[in-house]
């Protein structure tokens, strides 16, 4: 599956915005168009995607729905400071790296 496929693919998905998606997975939303024209991501850029998927379906595992999940993934959240979940994918990704500033 070509990089475009694969960022088709969660957009079918998720049915998050553009922006969303390009924070969640820490790429400038003009890359990730840029990506999806070109057809083929970075090198790192398909870890990114499956750890967002992940996420997704973790999402419909605890909702138990996928409709649940994807209004939870797309609304911002009081719990969270008023950002939606995906918008913070980026640092929980360099929390698990050990990264912690």
């Amino acid at each position: 599956m070509s990089g475009a496929a694969c960022v088709d693919a969660v957009v079918r998905i998720t049915r998050i915005t553009q922006s969303d998606r390009a924070h969640a997975l820490a790429i400038p939303e003009r890359t990730l168009t840029r990506r999806k024209r070109e057809g083929a991501l970075s090198p790192e850029e398909p870890a990114k995607l499956l750890h967002f998927a992940r996420v997704v379906e973790r999402a419909k595992t605890v909702f138990e729905e996928a409709d649940s999940a994807l209004k939870w993934l797309q609304g911002p959240n009081a719990s969270l400071g008023g950002v939606t979940p995906p918008s913070l994918l980026d640092t929980l990704g360099r929390i698990e790296q050990g990264v912690f500033a």
